[in-house]
């Protein structure tokens, strides 16, 4: 009877190893893809940390902040400033204007009344 299970345990010691020696290929085909995936997400990272720096770099010439708020301020300056000049003026033209239609009742009156 110990015949027998020697011969048990022999079976399922090399029918655990068969497993592990199928599993090792079978892992080893994915650690492959894997790599494979990881060197592309590598190189994909390094072109995005390229992009992310030349961006940088384009926003530091075109703009900077502080710069494009006192260029705001300055321009709302000049808009309030050209409002208020805009407003000065439509009023010299209402009184200008009423002063000519006042000049032209004047001569009106002066070459009837002679």
């Amino acid at each position: 009877m110990s015949d027998i299970l020697e011969d048990q345990k022999i079976h399922y010691i090399v029918k655990d190893y068969q497993r592990m020696f199928n599993g090792y290929h079978s892992l080893k085909e994915q650690i492959k893809e894997l790599n494979k995936t990881i060197y592309e997400k590598d190189k994909e990272i390094i072109l995005l940390r390229s992009r992310v720096n030349e961006l940088k770099k384009k926003k530091d010439v075109e703009t900077l902040p502080l710069q494009t708020k006192a260029v705001k301020g300055k321009l709302n300056e000049i808009e309030t400033r050209t409002d208020s000049l805009t407003k000065q003026m439509e009023k010299l033209i209402a009184q200008a204007q009423k002063n000519i239609t006042n000049v032209e009742e004047i001569r009106d009156l002066l070459k009837n009344n002679p």
